[in-house]
């Protein structure tokens, strides 16, 4: 058992990388990391490659954002709803409406349903049951759970839902996620 105060506590970021300009979009099957618990309960299997990611996307306010997952291939057809979606991070509209969100994945036969709570600037969820649409992997929902997720604690502890995350650094500002980088990470730290 996890100690249930680990959510009090903040993530080790040591073992995360930076999400540079130039790996924009990303697209990560996994899990956004909020405390020490988030990250010691949600481990995944070295088979399939996981990454931990430190995103942030400067906008209006400048945090990182953290996760854990695997990197997955977009198919062609949904590169139009990544030029869509990283249009939202260039309007000065805070914060994203939800349901115009779902429109637009709804003109894709995707949907965030079980998601939407993640939305923001820069962060766009997709439910995880989109996944051999949206992506040309070939993991299934069983797979997930029973193999990529590692129940090394009790299970009810190491149970997460599985997200789609597209992350894009566009922003109002156009500025590059590289000047705000180490002085965020700082921030962070100083918490």
């Amino acid at each position: 058992m996890l100690d249930i105060e680990l959510v009090n506590e903040p993530l080790d970021i040591d073992s995360f990388s930076y999400l540079n300009d130039v790996d924009y979009p990303a697209c990560i099957l996994g899990f956004q990391l909020k405390n020490l618990y988030d990250q010691k309960r949600l481990i995944l299997n070295k088979d399939y490659k996981p990454v931990d990611v430190i995103h942030l996307v400067p906008n209006d306010a400048v945090l990182p954002k953290f996760f854990r997952g695997i990197n997955i291939p977009i198919k062609r057809e949904f590169l139009p709803l990544i030029s869509h979606l990283d249009l939202l991070g260039t309007q000065n509209i805070a914060p994203i409406n939800i349901e115009n969100y779902k429109n637009i994945l709804k003109n894709y036969n995707l949907s965030c349903d079980n998601c939407y709570a993640y939305l923001n600037k820069g962060i766009y969820p997709i439910d995880s049951e989109c996944l051999n649409m949206i992506s040309s992997t070939s993991l299934t929902q069983d797979e997930l759970y029973d193999k990529a997720l590692i129940h090394e604690i009790s299970v009810f502890q190491s149970f997460g839902y599985f997200v789609i995350y597209i992350l894009s650094n566009k922003n109002v500002y156009k500025t590059p996620t590289k000047n705000y980088l180490h002085a965020v990470v700082k921030k962070y730290n100083s918490l």
